[in-house]
């Protein structure tokens, strides 16, 4: 029994997310299906259509982002060893006008 062709792009599509969610190295979906009668993609597909997933990933969230009237950034630096915990908050609107917050939180570990 072969897999249809709907039912084959969805489980394309379920094992690039698997291997992308679980940062899994392209090569394991040689591994996953040892099955004569179940054809998956191999890895030179599954690297094309990761590369096509992130291509739409960023355009949609490009396109998110030229929608906004404002965009807040914030970016927090820890370290284990130093006692300061440098921080920067950016704050950005349509105008190109941003107010830059920086400061470092002096706390005892």
């Amino acid at each position: 029994m072969f897999i249809t062709s709907g039912k084959t792009k969805r489980a394309d599509h379920l094992v690039m997310m698997y291997i992308v969610n679980d940062m899994r190295p392209l090569s394991t979906v040689s591994r996953l299906c040892q099955s004569p009668d179940m054809q998956i993609m191999c890895r030179k597909t599954l690297q094309i259509q990761i590369n096509t997933y992130y291509d739409e990933i960023v355009s949609a969230l490009s396109l998110k982002l030229k929608s906004m009237d404002y965009l807040c950034l914030t970016a927090d630096c820890w370290s284990s060893h130093a006692r300061a915990f440098p921080w920067s908050n950016m704050s950005l609107d349509k105008s190109g006008l941003f107010q830059r917050i920086k400061s470092a939180s002096l706390y005892k570990i």
